[in-house]
């Protein structure tokens, strides 16, 4: 399987006077570009497929945190029912048998306060959990003085807007 990148280009209005006084309005269009990452099962362990033994954004299977290039993280999916997404990657095309095995996946963490946020498995050893961030499993795999909130589904979390 190759890695497949999307690029669409969409064109953007900017409007801006020539000069105060004058009334009509100079038009150009700028490019922007939009990149969809698919995610990718490249062969387990994903390391051993992989260029420089790690595994890149969207690739899978990884196992571990240390699997995944830099900051990414090792997204532990439990379920083979389909409704575990990969955190920033989109299932392409003709994808039913990766989206409904139980894979993981390597992905980018991105924290935005006060809202829910999957970051990948949170504990004392790796990564700890902020505020409003998952999963973890207990109190000590969270920052500081933050309590670990056992929920099921998507139940609400005080103090955090969103799912997760």
């Amino acid at each position: 399987t190759t890695t497949t990148t999307t690029t669409t280009t969409m064109p953007t209005l900017v409007l801006s006077s020539k000069i105060p006084s004058d009334i009509t309005q100079q038009w150009s269009l700028e490019s922007i570009t939009t990149s969809v990452k698919y995610v990718e099962y490249v062969g387990n362990p994903c390391t051993s497929f992989s260029p420089g033994g790690e595994c890149v954004e969207c690739t899978g299977d990884c196992d571990d945190d240390s699997d995944c290039a830099g900051d990414l993280r090792c997204a532990q999916r439990r379920s083979s029912g389909g409704e575990e997404l990969v955190p920033g990657c989109v299932w392409g095309p003709n994808s039913d048998s990766l989206r409904f095995d139980d894979s993981d996946y390597c992905f980018l963490p991105i924290s935005q306060p006060g809202i829910m946020n999957y970051v990948g498995e949170c504990s004392s050893g790796s990564y700890l959990c902020g505020l409003c961030e998952g999963d973890c499993d207990s109190d000590s795999s969270c920052e500081g003085d933050l309590i670990c909130v056992e929920r099921s589904g998507y139940s609400a979390v005080q103090g955090c807007t969103g799912e997760g």
